[in-house]
C-alpha cells in the first residue's frame, strides 16, 4: 500500500473511532500469506471492515487520490451493499463520512 493510503487508511480508523454511527472499523490484512499459500480474506475484501452501530457490516477500500479499485474489488463491495452492508471506496475522510453518514 503506499504512503499515502497508509495515511489516510490511519485517519479514517481515527474519524470511525469517534463517529457516532459507527460500532467498530478494524484494518485488515488480506492476501495470500505463507508457503502453503493461505488466504486470509476473500478475494476483493476491503481494507477496513467492522460494523455500524445499527447492525450492518461496515466495509471500506482505501484508495489514494490517483488509485483506482481493481474489478474484484468493486464486485465485493457492490455484493455487500446488494446484502445491506454500509460498503463503498473512501479517497478522503470526507468520503468516508459520507458513506457512514448515507
Amino acid at each position: 500500500m503506499a504512503k499515502a493510503a497508509n495515511t489516510l487508511e490511519r485517519t479514517i480508523l481515527q474519524a470511525a473511532a469517534i463517529h457516532p454511527r459507527v460500532g467498530a472499523l478494524y484494518r485488515f490484512n488480506g492476501g495470500v500469506f505463507g508457503p502453503r499459500r493461505v488466504r486470509a480474506c476473500p478475494n476483493g475484501w476491503p481494507d477496513l471492515a467492522g460494523w455500524m452501530r445499527d447492525g450492518r457490516a461496515l466495509l471500506v477500500e482505501v484508495k489514494a487520490a490517483t488509485d483506482y479499485a481493481m474489478p474484484h474489488q468493486v464486485e465485493f463491495l457492490d455484493e455487500a451493499k446488494a446484502a445491506g452492508a454500509v460498503a463503498g471506496i473512501a479517497r478522503s475522510v470526507d468520503d468516508f463520512l459520507k458513506l457512514v453518514e448515507g
